[in-house]
C-alpha cells in the first residue's frame, strides 16, 4: 500500500482546579469523570484531512492558589439558570446539584474560552437536553491551545 500517513497533532490540556466539598461527594465524582470523557475523545480528522486528538488532565487540587479553576456549589436561584454557570476566559464556576452530568464539562468549555453553540448542534456547548463534545467545538480548543503549545515548544 503507497500513500502518505498525516501526522497526529495531540493537544494536551492538564487543568488543576479547587471543588466545593459542600456538593455532594457522588455528584462531584460524575461531574469530573463526565468532563475528563468529553475532554478525551477519540481521535478525530479536520476538514483539511489533518488528525487531531486531545488529551485532557484533571488535578484537584487543595490550594485555590495553585488552581486554575474555582468550582463552587451555587444555590438554585443564586445560579444563571439554576443549575450552572461559568464566563468565557473566567477562572470561577458556579453549579449545583441539580446540573446535568456535563455540567461541569461546559462550564470548563467556557472557561477555557467556547461560547455557546447554537441550539439545534447538541454540542457540549449548546444549550440542548443531549450534548456532547462535537468536532467544530474542539477543532475551535485545538485552534486555540494547539497554537500556544507550539509558541512554548510543547509537543
Amino acid at each position: 500500500m503507497t500513500g502518505s500517513r498525516l501526522k497526529e497533532e495531540i493537544l494536551t490540556l492538564s487543568l488543576t482546579f479547587v471543588i466545593d466539598h459542600t456538593l455532594p461527594k457522588p455528584f462531584r465524582d460524575k461531574q469530573i469523570s463526565a468532563t475528563l470523557r468529553e475532554f478525551n475523545r477519540s481521535v478525530f480528522s479536520s476538514p483539511e484531512g489533518k488528525t487531531y486528538k486531545v488529551v485532557t488532565s484533571l488535578v484537584q487540587v487543595d490550594d485555590p492558589g495553585k488552581a486554575d479553576f474555582w468550582v463552587s456549589a451555587c444555590g438554585f436561584l443564586a445560579c444563571s439558570g439554576g443549575v450552572s454557570e461559568g464566563e468565557v476566559g473566567g477562572r470561577h464556576i458556579n453549579l449545583n446539584d441539580l446540573a446535568r452530568p456535563n455540567g461541569l464539562a461546559h462550564e470548563f468549555g467556557h472557561g477555557l474560552g467556547l461560547q455557546h453553540s447554537p441550539a439545534g448542534s447538541h454540542g457540549l456547548m449548546s444549550y440542548d437536553r443531549e450534548r456532547a463534545f462535537s468536532g467544530s467545538e474542539e477543532m475551535r480548543l485545538i485552534n486555540a491551545y494547539s497554537y500556544q503549545q507550539r509558541l512554548r515548544g510543547i509537543q
